[in-house]
């Protein structure tokens, strides 16, 4: 499993109108070819949004898939005027940009230990 972030850069003022958006299944469809989406969950802190997930695959192979859905550009249409960048996130084009700018370098991983066996 690996997991990965995504930086939402809302202009100033707009980040709290990101909420319903995100509430109303922003999320990325769980599978993508052989890749699956394991989790997700957005932070927002003012108008910083972050999304992290997790994937069992490729994340070449989840955003080739998710570049292609319709609902993703739905919520790229409502997200766009909302966020600071230039970038058509209703297109293929422009989700492919989003993805390659937007990715963030996770630099903590956190593995839940496994608890021991008392037998």
């Amino acid at each position: 499993m690996a997991r990965f972030a995504l930086l939402y850069p809302f202009k100033e003022g707009s980040g709290s109108a990101a909420d319903p958006i995100f509430q109303m299944g922003g999320d990325p469809p769980p599978a993508a070819g052989t890749t699956r989406l394991k989790s997700t969950t957005v932070f927002r802190k003012d108008d910083t949004v972050v999304r992290v997930f997790e994937i069992d695959g490729t994340l070449e192979e989840a955003i080739d898939h998710l570049v292609r859905a319709s609902a993703l550009m739905n919520v790229g249409e409502q997200l766009g005027p909302l966020l600071d960048t230039e970038i058509d996130m209703t297109a293929e084009g422009g989700l492919r940009r989003w993805f390659g700018e937007q990715m963030m370098t996770v630099i903590t991983h956190r593995e839940i230990p496994s608890t021991p066996d008392h037998s």
